[in-house]
């Protein structure tokens, strides 16, 4: 199915000891244009770059959960930030 203003690039990524599976994704026009030519500047393949940024995401929105899961603990023992700058004698 094609959608105007957006590419569909298939990725197909070979590591040395992982499993991969092709994943089709739909791009903006735009995205993809940067995308190719990243690609292109650093010599490394849009699968790659694409990998990278999709675990650096995937690891953000992990660190984003545990942080929430913090905040919303009833037990969690908060410390106010001008304690904190005494603490560490920032004042």
């Amino acid at each position: 199915m094609s959608v105007p203003g957006h590419r569909v690039l298939r990725v197909l990524h070979l590591h040395q000891r992982d499993a991969m599976v092709t994943q089709s994704v739909r791009l903006p026009d735009a995205l993809a244009a940067q995308l190719s030519k990243l690609a292109k500047t650093t010599r490394r393949s849009k699968s790659s770059h694409l990998i990278e940024a999709l675990e650096n995401y995937l690891e953000a929105q992990k660190d984003l959960q545990v942080a929430l899961e913090r905040f919303r603990d009833p037990e969690a023992q908060w410390v106010d930030h001008d304690e904190v700058r005494r603490e560490l004698d920032l004042d």
